[in-house]
């Protein structure tokens, strides 16, 4: 019966003359991320992250929390999320590393949450942090201290289900060796006509 139902919907398809590419066409969710800056002055990062990403062929959505003023406001927000999971999803949090945004997603949810906080000459006291706010049972989050690094574990996070993105990362990976053994081989050739 289920063979009968299948030779069926396979004519429909091809009495229609219809381009072998649109018959065969899986539409694919690719990963996305949620950058969610804690102030304003964090936007600027959260807008190069998302410029990598998209690079990269990631969706990304830049959005504006704080943990202090609008605590609910987070939640409605992961509840959003939550509620259209229907793609591999990582959030990117941007801020002071003491701000508690990433404690709350971390908390509340089960994606995996990275914190960036973005450490400036001017304002280095500012990301002084107590180790013993880290330390809390059932709260788990990555952290970096440069966009470069978040955009990477964004990355290596997604390609586990991207096979597109996974081939990027390896790709670049290849590069980076082949770049290393060019130089290597400059350094020997120019230590040998020196000597």
């Amino acid at each position: 019966m289920v063979f009968l139902c299948c030779s069926q919907h396979e004519q429909t398809y091809l009495n229609k003359d219809l381009p072998l590419s649109s018959i065969t066409k899986v539409t694919q969710n690719g990963g996305r991320c949620i950058i969610v800056c804690s102030t304003s002055k964090d936007i600027d990062h959260g807008n190069k992250m998302k410029l990598m990403l998209n690079d990269s062929g990631i969706q990304c959505d830049l959005r504006l929390c704080s943990t202090y003023k609008s605590t609910q406001v987070i939640l409605k927000l992961l509840a959003q999320y939550t509620f259209e999971h229907c793609r591999p999803t990582v959030f990117v949090t941007i801020g002071n590393i003491n701000n508690g945004l990433a404690m709350v997603l971390s908390a509340n949810s089960q994606y995996p949450i990275i914190h960036c906080s973005v450490i400036n000459d001017t304002a280095s006291t500012n990301h002084f942090f107590d180790i013993n706010s880290f330390t809390t049972e059932n709260i788990s989050y990555s952290l970096t201290f440069s966009v470069q690094s978040a955009v990477q574990n964004v990355m290596q996070i997604l390609a586990i289900q991207d096979w597109r993105l996974w081939c990027k990362q390896r790709g670049k990976r290849l590069r980076t060796y082949i770049d290393l053994l060019i130089a290597d081989q400059q350094l020997t050739l120019t230590s040998n006509k020196n000597s």
